[in-house]
């Protein structure tokens, strides 16, 4: 059983390392603990993995609930409950887990770069590589547990959780170019016609856990997958080398939302003045040159 006593001596010593968290903030801290009880486990759990900075790198981003907690647990400020709390709190822990999966990766890469270096000049440094590995995976841990205190606030958001999710799907999506996504029969039956007549139509592809798409690449599967699973995508998510895939892939699960969401894209942004003659050759090799094709019929005119 996790012990508040513990997680509050732990937060005091970190506050005593250098932190700039000060005596009213850290009373927040051990204020969010007496509000927040059911949370001591995690907490505590989450101050056993990474040094002294991954964890104060932690508790700064608590303090933005902590804060919140002390004035809820008066009655105080604006925020008098917890449902105004989640929706203050969202976006700052949104960017908190993605600042920290920035970190995770820019830091794998580096540990590759290093021992790929020093491997060439016959240096042993499996022992520290671990060590790394190790710390990263504390990082991942912390990332997790952040995730774990979103949900519930956003339907959108909890669904992304689960795109292309090996743990929460049961369905193995093989594409052209022989890269493997993961689905939920259920989710994509229900989202698509042609997904439900493929799982449901007493074939092969209603009992076998894998199916094979030979014309789709997985760069458009995976806007499908957002899509379908989101209600959604972000614009961001759309480049130059994707958006032909994604609007064949559209077409062919007769989404027809995402096929209008994917021509405005195209149509009010820079895709078509900038990179039609590549666009097109990618249509022409991919998808019929008919007169009803919108995406098409947009890109010539880009040309005049």
């Amino acid at each position: 059983m996790a012990s508040s006593a513990n997680v509050r001596k732990e937060i005091s010593r970190l506050c005593n390392v250098n932190s700039g968290i000060t005596d009213e903030e850290f009373s927040g801290l051990l204020a969010y603990i007496v509000v927040n009880p059911n949370k001591v486990a995690d907490i505590e759990e989450c101050l056993k993995y990474g040094n002294d900075r991954v964890r104060l790198k932690y508790l700064r981003a608590l303090l933005s609930y902590s804060m919140f907690s002390k004035q809820s647990a008066a009655g105080q400020g604006d925020f008098p409950n917890l449902d105004s709390l989640k929706s203050i709190i969202k976006e700052v822990v949104k960017n908190e887990v993605k600042d920290i999966k920035n970190d995770v990766r820019e830091i794998k890469n580096e540990v590759r770069d290093i021992k790929n270096e020093l491997s060439g000049l016959g240096f042993k440094i499996e022992q520290d590589f671990n060590k790394l590995i190790r710390a990263m995976d504390s990082i991942d841990l912390f990332t997790r547990f952040f995730e774990k205190m979103t949900r519930g606030y956003s339907l959108e958001q909890d669904l992304r959780l689960l795109v292309n999710n090996p743990k929460y799907s049961d369905i193995e999506i093989l594409c052209e170019d022989e890269k493997k996504l993961h689905g939920c029969r259920a989710i994509l039956a229900a989202r698509s016609e042609v997904f439900d007549r493929l799982f449901y139509n007493g074939m092969k592809e209603s009992y076998e856990n894998k199916i094979f798409f030979p014309k789709i690449n997985s760069a458009g599967m995976e806007i499908i997958l957002e899509y379908i699973y989101t209600g959604s995508v972000k614009e961001e998510s759309l480049t130059k080398d994707n958006i032909v895939e994604a609007f064949y892939a559209a077409v062919y699960f007769q989404l027809s939302d995402l096929q209008d969401f994917i021509f405005k894209t195209v149509k009010n942004t820079n895709f078509a003045k900038n990179y039609s003659p590549e666009l097109l050759s990618k249509i022409s090799e991919k998808m019929p040159l008919t007169e009803d094709n919108v995406l098409l019929n947009l890109l010539v005119e880009a040309l005049y």
